[in-house]
């Protein structure tokens, strides 16, 4: 049997990939495919609502979201409430209704050695080892939905570990607390996330800012713990963990895999000799520069999942010296002043800023400022920088 679509990966964009075909067309017939022996569910995504494109708004309406009417941040300098919806997906429940409700396909244990395109026949021919056998499956369409490719130039790091807990009283949060940077900061801009989840349900997460990629798992642990207690909240029953070290790259072409990949998809695309192959999430360019995060990006490339067109406006390359001014910039301690900075800007600036949308003139009306949170000669500096390293 041939299938409508053969998906690579069983991550947020394979997953997402699979339930919006389906939307489409109850009647396609696709396959997901998944390397990994066993899915733990792990991850909690989240955006803006307002970075719902709007085509995508019935569909995604029909996901298990957790949404939020506005959400704070606290800096030792600002506390804000932010006025716009909050939503968040648990890899758990969204594994759940692509599984148990939806009833869709999903083969685990499942690698892909090679895809051929078979021009006489016009699909592709994909092997596939599944529990140690070889198979051989064909689509028409293949969708790589794989992951993160190695990132080999300059970068930074957002690196994280998050407990979900349950309590046997209210918790108290009320909405979501982005950034709760009113603690200690060592090894970079260090904040704490916090998504209540239920009255008795609430996900904290210690994330941090930092040039290293090294995380002390049992330090962020007891971290989490003291926090919670400082919010007077004991006895928590742990449901799940969630740990990750996002690369955030200092130039938009340092990685020659994404930038082959990119040129090779251009000219697909142009020839049109493979029209019915797509490459999406972050393997696909889906991924936000400064805070790692894909779900933005991937929703608006499902926008074009089963069109001709194969890619999605990227992010301009101020935001990758944006990350030269965070990570080289602005020293350790004082990393924490250019998000507080960040969020005294208008309220349009930070929603384009989060969906990586910002213009020319945008990033004027960010920079502008009598009382910026680097100083202008480390700023100086790095661009010069950048451009003796461009040279």
């Amino acid at each position: 049997m041939t299938y409508d679509y053969i998906i690579i990966g069983g991550g947020l964009s394979g997953l997402l990939s699979g339930l919006y075909l389906k939307w489409l067309n109850p009647k396609i017939n696709f396959l997901l495919l998944e390397k990994k022996a066993q899915i733990a569910p792990s991850h909690t995504w989240s955006c803006f609502k307002s970075d719902w494109p709007k085509e995508l708004t019935p569909f995604l309406q029909t996901l298990p979201w957790t949404t939020w009417d506005s959400h704070e941040v606290h800096f030792y300098n600002l506390t804000k409430e932010i006025p716009v919806a909050y939503c968040s997906l648990k890899e758990s429940e969204l594994i759940n209704y692509y599984t148990n409700t939806l009833h869709l396909p999903l083969y685990l244990n499942s690698e892909v050695i090679q895809n051929i395109w078979v021009a006489s026949k016009n699909y592709y021919e994909i092997q596939v080892s599944h529990s140690n056998q070889s198979r051989l499956y064909t689509s028409y369409n293949l969708i790589e939905a794989s992951g993160w490719p190695p990132l080999k130039g300059p970068k930074g790091y957002q690196k994280f570990y998050g407990l979900e807990f349950k309590f046997n009283q209210p918790h108290g949060f009320k909405k979501p607390l982005l950034m709760d940077a009113t603690i200690d900061q060592y090894d970079g801009f260090r904040f704490m996330y916090v998504l209540p989840f239920s009255k008795t349900e609430l996900f904290v997460e210690e994330t941090f800012f930092s040039q290293s990629p090294q995380l002390d798992k049992i330090k962020s642990k007891n971290e989490i713990y003291k926090y919670i207690e400082s919010k007077n909240l004991t006895h928590p029953e742990e449901s799940y963990e969630e740990i990750g070290v996002l690369p955030l790259p200092f130039y938009p072409e340092m990685n020659s895999t994404i930038l082959n990949s990119f040129f090779k998809f251009l000219r697909k695309y142009k020839s049109n000799q493979k029209p019915s192959h797509k490459i999406i999430g972050t393997q696909g360019f889906g991924f936000h520069p400064v805070t790692g995060y894909s779900l933005p990006f991937v929703l608006r490339q499902l926008v074009n999942l089963n069109k001709q067109k194969t890619y999605d406006k990227k992010p301009t390359f101020i935001y990758y010296l944006l990350n030269r001014f965070l990570f080289i910039g602005a020293k350790d301690h004082t990393r924490w002043k250019v998000f507080s900075y960040f969020y005294t800007r208008p309220l349009f600036i930070i929603k384009k800023f989060y969906s990586g949308q910002l213009s020319w003139f945008d990033w004027i009306i960010f920079f502008s400022s009598l009382n910026p949170p680097i100083p202008l000669k480390n700023a100086i500096s790095v661009i010069f920088k950048t451009f003796k390293n461009r040279e």
